[in-house]
């Protein structure tokens, strides 16, 4: 497996995916995917995370890194649907 942290706002039908450990200060910068997806990354250019919005509509791994492994930890993840 591949050792992610999610956490699930569901009043922003949010989730962010922690590939690490993350504290204040740790993201250096974040690209924008486009679809309600942004990805951080650390000053060395290591990928902590990725926030997905509107995820109770789907989820889009399209250029998310380690997509795979995202979709397996998200499959295991129950995500809500729209009410």
């Amino acid at each position: 497996m591949s050792g992610f942290m999610i956490r699930f706002d569901p009043d922003a039908d949010a989730l962010y995916v922690y590939y690490q450990h993350i504290t204040p200060g740790d993201v250096a910068r974040t690209e924008e995917l486009g679809d309600g997806r942004q990805v951080d990354y650390s000053a060395s250019g290591e990928v902590l995370g990725v926030e997905f919005l509107g995820v109770s509509h789907g989820v889009n791994l399209v250029g998310v890194p380690r997509a795979d492994e995202v979709g397996a930890a998200l499959r295991a993840f129950p995500i809500p649907s729209p009410a």
